[in-house]
């Protein structure tokens, strides 16, 4: 994963310590980060990563990409009225890194 337990509970306003919900959080976590790669058009993120030695982990993404990774963390674990909006601004974040747009 590109985030950090951490990273995500803080975003989603949850415990540290409380492990209720990262069995949910991981899999909001990696499908996030299957979506934001499928709209990217890249096979991967670690594409975006920084060339780092040795190796950061987890692997240092663009903090604007992790930003909306989590944005689409939390329209997904809140499934609120402002879910649309979220995942709107995510994408908006990921825009400078879309791939293959033929320009």
């Amino acid at each position: 994963m590109f985030l950090t337990m951490a990273e995500i509970k803080a975003q989603v306003r949850q415990e540290l310590d409380n492990p209720t919900h990262d069995d949910e959080l991981t899999r909001l976590a990696l499908a996030a980060e299957r979506w934001a790669a499928n709209w990217l058009n890249v096979a991967s993120l670690e594409v975006l990563a920084a060339d780092t030695s040795p190796p950061a982990s987890p692997v240092a993404i663009p903090e604007d990409v992790k930003s909306a990774l989590l944005l689409h963390i939390d329209a997904h674990f809140a499934r609120d009225d402002m879910m649309d909006g979220m995942v709107e601004a995510a994408r908006n974040l990921l825009w400078p890194y879309r791939q293959g747009l033929g320009v």
